[in-house]
């Protein structure tokens, strides 16, 4: 029991390690897995009917024994930023070796937004994600919902309010078991959304066109009316009467 103790706390150690060094490239990360997911026909019926998201540029598993994985992430509601997010996930049994994957959670309604922006929303047992590595099945979770039904297909492949895609990084994904996920969230200031630039992170394919700068026709001239000319009238003044 000891063993496993000092494990986990290792464990712990170097997982925060790797995020302190991984949260100085968030920024454009987050933007780079924004427009990976967007790319993906099962996703982009989320991002346009969704009440909100969370994503997660990379997120580490791995370790021997005792694994866990650990994630920095942006909160967003109506495609506007709102928030820092973290996952943690710790796992005992036989694990080899380790993984990265990005993960982006859905919100169906305002509901599961507030239950995730609460700080304490962790997932369970009934939690599973589509995986949109090249070759993976386009089921979501239990719902086994096909990716060409669109709209209805968004619609059914929410479990409990929330939806959930995984993109592995270099190689496919050996084990995508979400359960026992935890979130805590951390508001994010005006001041921050404009100077980090989060005011303007959305998916690419939902960047508003930049409006074609309006042609100003120059001032026309002004023409001076030409001067009438002067018409003279000659009076002939009547004679006086003889």
């Amino acid at each position: 029991m000891k063993t496993i103790h000092k494990l986990f706390i290792t464990l712990c150690t170097c997982i925060m390690m790797l995020s302190s060094t991984s949260a100085l490239a968030q920024d454009s990360d987050t933007q780079k897995a924004l427009d990976l997911f967007y790319q993906s026909p099962q996703t982009q019926p989320f991002f346009k009917s969704a009440y909100g998201y969370v994503v997660f540029p990379s997120v580490g598993k791995g370790g021997f024994w005792v694994g866990g994985a650990y994630g920095n992430g942006v909160v967003f509601k109506a495609n506007q930023a709102t928030g820092f997010a973290k996952l943690f996930q710790v796992s005992i049994g036989l694990q080899f070796g380790g993984q990265a994957y990005s993960e982006i959670l859905f919100f169906q309604d305002k509901r599961a937004y507030d239950n995730f922006v609460s700080g304490s929303f962790e997932l369970d047992a009934q939690a599973s994600a589509v995986a949109l590595d090249e070759g993976a099945s386009a089921k979501a979770g239990t719902a086994g919902a096909g990716a060409g039904s669109n709209g209805e297909y968004a619609t059914r492949s929410y479990i409990n309010g929330v939806a959930i895609f995984t993109k592995a990084k270099g190689g496919a994904m050996i084990e995508a078991s979400l359960a026992g996920q935890k979130f805590t969230f951390e508001p994010m200031t005006e001041a921050t959304r404009n100077v980090k630039g989060y005011d303007k992170m959305v998916p690419q394919g939902l960047q508003k066109p930049a409006q074609e700068a309006k042609t100003v026709k120059p001032a026309e001239t002004i023409k001076t009316p030409a001067e009438e000319n002067a018409v003279v009238v000659e009076t002939l003044e009547r004679p006086d009467d003889i």
